[in-house]
């Protein structure tokens, strides 16, 4: 199935108009996550705040069906590890 990762910084969106196949919605998940981290990473590397991007994961009809911020790694990527 195609999906397309439409890029949010704020207000200012920045559609994915050709959009990525994939296999499952899992693992075009995966491939938003890894993304929004490889571009959270170029922020931080440049010294620009990385708060405010997101990416929406549209169908191949526009409608968005997941969105991927920081707040999903912060839950559960960031936890202090327990031993």
């Amino acid at each position: 199935m195609r999906y397309h990762f439409n890029l949010r910084e704020g207000a200012e969106i920045i559609p994915d108009k050709e959009g990525s196949e994939f296999a499952t919605f899992a693992a075009a998940r995966a491939e938003a996550h890894a993304s929004l981290l490889d571009i959270v990473g170029d922020d931080i590397r440049s010294g620009q705040p990385a708060i405010n991007w997101r990416i929406e994961i549209a169908d191949r009809r526009g409608k968005v069906i997941d969105t991927i911020s920081l707040d999903f790694f912060s839950t559960e990527y960031l936890r202090p590890a327990t031993y």
